[in-house]
């Protein structure tokens, strides 16, 4: 379980010491989101494109839960250079062509250029995901105007999806492990998960189990180690979201994947199997 969210902000702001507490106040805000849900927030921050390109091949792109850019990133001193001025929709569109990435873009000046970019992109290389993970949010110069909530509401929802999935691995961690304890004192022994099945599968029809049972019970322990040792992955096609990996076959080399909306399927089925064990052992 991957307790850590780590993201990065790239803001030209970064380079001018009287404007450095805008993204401090940003940085600050994101971190006691992310600390409020119990996780430990790693901000990585870049004052220019090159800089970042320059750390690229340091990072690990795939562990980064969120990227986070100012458009015009060509503000430097009293000058504004012209060519940087639509830097942080570059980022984007160049990061999505590499891997997924979540990414929230932020600008105070005009729309309009980052639209026709975006426009242009999609007709150019058809993308039918250029979308789905990316976000727009207007910086306002009116300090009445909380522009970084809309950021925080996008991290609260890539979060609660990590959220409900470490609530499922503590909940399959508890029954599994009580069934794995009520198959070693049925059978008087201390073995591992899976030859305590096969105790049971021995003497199956002495406990009204069938071979489907038993099937099922292999199912659940292979998703009990997918969920235990695995780190959720991020989707390629529904935005803000991960999924879980369990393995399946011989060889254990075929991946099945669990989104958010097959837990109340799997979470059934264990509660089922469960009961079944219990009413089978006697277990008050």
């Amino acid at each position: 379980m991957r307790l850590d969210f780590n993201y990065i902000i790239v803001d030209d702001d970064l380079k001018r010491s009287n404007r450095q507490r805008r993204v401090k106040e940003l940085e600050n805000r994101i971190n006691q989101k992310i600390i409020s849900k119990g996780l430990n927030p790693k901000p990585k921050l870049y004052k220019s494109l090159e800089d970042f390109y320059q750390d690229e091949s340091n990072l690990d792109v795939n562990r980064y839960d969120l990227y986070l850019s100012d458009n015009n990133l060509g503000n430097s001193g009293n000058t504004i250079q012209q060519e940087h001025a639509n830097d942080g929709i570059e980022l984007y569109l160049a990061l999505h062509s590499k891997f997924l990435c979540d990414f929230i873009l932020y600008t105070g000046s005009t729309q309009d250029v980052i639209i026709d970019r975006l426009i242009h992109h999609l007709k150019d290389k058809k993308d039918p995901g250029l979308f789905t993970r990316f976000t727009f949010v207007s910086r306002s110069s009116d300090r009445n105007v909380d522009w970084r909530g809309s950021i925080l509401n996008v991290i609260d929802y890539i979060i609660s999806s990590r959220e409900e999935m470490n609530t499922m691995r503590g909940f399959y961690a508890q029954l599994t492990s009580q069934i794995h304890t009520y198959l070693k004192k049925e059978f008087n022994n201390e073995l591992d998960f899976s030859p305590a099945i096969g105790c049971l599968n021995r003497k199956k029809f002495n406990y009204g189990f069938t071979k489907a049972d038993i099937d099922k019970l292999h199912k659940i322990r292979k998703i009990r180690n997918g969920l235990m040792h695995q780190d959720e992955r991020k989707c390629g096609t529904k935005p803000h979201t991960y999924y879980l990996v369990y393995y399946e076959g011989r060889d254990n080399m075929v991946e099945k994947r669990i989104y958010l909306e097959d837990f109340d399927t799997i979470r059934k089925e264990l509660r089922d199997m469960y009961e079944k064990i219990c009413t089978a052992f006697n277990v008050l």
